[in-house]
């Protein structure tokens, strides 16, 4: 598939990250989106890393924008060697396996959608001073570009990276 690029987007001066339940911060360390376009479709990976700072583990729960018209065909969290992969299921069933593992002291991932480009993704029992990846593929269109002028017809690509105010 030709590829259409990698966008990183390091953290700087204004640092950016989770927020765990307690009010404690856990820290974006990276985060890129990679794409690769073919016929007018794209294959958008996020990846994000986190790491928790502190001596304990932590659960955190944040909201994520995606493209509205995309769907979520990969969702993967890796901690050190260890590699979680999401299942799409019905919410009531994915939570109550999230719940379960909490509860059995176990490490966690959540992804649920709460509009068509809004995301809420809960991690829980992130280990003390670990690192997490998180990875989620999603497939969406491309815009498709009607000539004007000049021009030849051109694909667009949009990926958000704020959640829209509601």
């Amino acid at each position: 598939m030709p590829g259409l690029g990698v966008m990183e987007v390091p953290a700087g001066a204004r640092r950016a990250g989770l927020v765990s339940v307690d009010g404690r911060s856990y820290p974006l360390e990276s985060a890129r989106v990679e794409a690769h376009a073919s016929g007018g479709i794209v294959l958008s990976t996020l990846v994000q890393k986190y790491k928790n700072p502190y001596p304990e583990i932590l659960d955190v729960s944040y909201t994520l924008p995606l493209p509205a018209d995309a769907a979520v065909v990969g969702y993967v969290m890796t901690l050190g060697d260890r590699v979680i992969r999401g299942e799409v299921r019905k919410r009531a069933e994915a939570r109550a396996e999230f719940e379960k593992a909490l509860v059995e002291g176990r490490t966690a991932a959540l992804l649920e959608q709460e509009r068509d480009d809004t995301f809420t993704q809960r991690l829980g029992s992130l280990p003390a001073g670990q690192s997490a990846e998180i990875t989620i593929e999603v497939l969406h269109p491309l815009q498709f570009l009607v000539a004007t002028g000049g021009e030849g017809c051109q694909w667009q690509y949009r990926f958000p990276t704020v959640v829209g105010v509601r």
